[in-house]
């Protein structure tokens, strides 16, 4: 949904002259990533929230932190993950013996993030909007905004369910609104600005996937100290299940004794990182979770594009079902794509690419086994059907 930037002109003066009644919202449960409680609002909201985004996306992004990489353009995971490794390859060009080489490192992740961040009156959100994100009272929508924010108009402070779906609640962020990404990326803005006071250290932050590493075990623990003081102040806390400490090393050895809470830091040559396993060489590799994921959901697109292809279109020939297949096969492994351009090991890749053409061979066929190459052959995929296998990007380890 795309607005022309003089529609935004007209319904951002609408909104400054009297404020918008916003509709009470519906929640239904949608499996995305995991099964999430999505809220479902009129289409004319939908637009509102929509503009409040994009002028408040504007009035805040060269405000946000350079360690942020969530929801915005050009900056993803795949971009984090390369700034790990070549803040880890920078480290370990140091002059420091190789048994004494280690890092400490933190990750976190905050507890049903979205969902507890306080969205009152009184909220530490708002305060920064209208101070540090110079949002205040008498600006265009100062209040359209509070109101947007809540999952309903006239949020009370403990939760109500009413029979028909209906509810209301003095916290959470909208889920599924355009609001919600730009307010996740601002909300943990002071835990952003911590990192200053640590320039010898490495932070970045996804959402609400925290990550900070820095070579002294002493100010690691000082900086998780300021942390969680931050958080309790924005009245968020950690999942206890996801909180790691782990002492980062080419060995696996163990944090040195000494060490303020060494006992916490166990020893580790890779680390798990959105979604991603980042090795102490230099690396980056899917975890073996999502490897799966990924290739399910390519598994469930060709199984319902091969249904729909004999529906509509049932005296196609193999070949040219086949070609369909192959270039939907095209899209979903692009170049472009943050998976598709890690540097996964030889072997990694070879079985995914075995996976692709077994999985094309058995919806063409119908064969399940290995009898199935006999009839749609590797060959005649990727010769006479165009199919691109997926193969990454050089990067080297040092």
């Amino acid at each position: 949904m795309r607005l022309r930037l003089e529609h935004q002109e007209v319904l951002l003066r609408l909104l400054s002259q009297e404020n918008y009644p916003f509709s009470k919202v519906k929640e239904y449960l949608a499996t995305l990533d995991k099964e999430r409680v999505l809220h479902e609002r009129p289409m004319e909201d939908k637009i509102i929230h929509q503009v409040l985004s994009l002028e408040l996306r504007a009035r805040t992004q060269k405000l946000l932190s350079p360690h942020l990489y969530s929801y915005q353009k050009g900056r993803g995971a795949n971009e984090a993950w390369d700034k790990i490794i070549a803040w880890v390859k920078e480290y370990r060009r140091l002059p420091i013996p190789k048994t004494n080489r280690g890092i400490f490192v933190i990750q976190a992740d905050v507890k049903s993030y979205t969902d507890t961040v306080p969205i009152g009156d009184s909220s530490e959100l708002l305060r920064d909007l209208r101070s540090q994100y110079a949002m205040v009272a008498e600006t265009i929508y100062a209040q359209n905004l509070i109101d947007a924010m809540r999952p309903v108009v006239e949020a009370s402070e403990s939760v109500t369910f009413q029979p028909n779906g209906e509810y209301q609640y003095a916290v959470g962020l909208p889920t599924g609104s355009h609001l919600t990404p730009v307010l996740a990326n601002l909300y943990l803005g002071r835990l952003d600005r911590l990192a200053k006071q640590f320039p010898e250290g490495f932070y970045v932050r996804y959402g609400d996937d925290i990550f900070f590493a820095i070579a002294d075990g002493l100010h690691c623990e000082q900086w998780w100290s300021k942390a969680q003081g931050i958080l309790k102040e924005l009245r968020l806390s950690v999942h206890p299940d996801k909180l790691q400490k782990t002492y980062w090393n080419g060995a696996s050895r163990h944090a040195p004794e000494g060490t303020p809470h060494f006992e916490d830091y166990r020893g580790s040559v890779s680390l798990n990182h959105l979604g991603a396993r980042i090795w102490w060489q230099g690396t980056v590799s899917l975890t073996l979770e999502k490897q799966a994921a990924w290739l399910r959901a390519y598994r469930m697109r060709i199984r319902h594009l091969i249904l729909e292809i004999r529906r509509c279109m049932p005296k196609l020939s193999i070949i040219d079902q086949a070609k369909i297949l192959c270039e939907a096969t095209n899209e979903f492994f692009h170049a472009s794509h943050p998976y598709v351009q890690m540097n996964q090991s030889s072997a990694a890749w070879r079985d995914i690419h075995l996976y692709i053409l077994r999985i094309l061979s058995y919806r063409l066929s119908g064969i399940k086994n290995q009898k199935a190459f006999r009839v749609v052959t590797p060959r005649m995929l990727v010769n006479e059907c165009g199919l691109i296998l997926p193969r990454g990007h050089k990067n080297e380890p040092d």
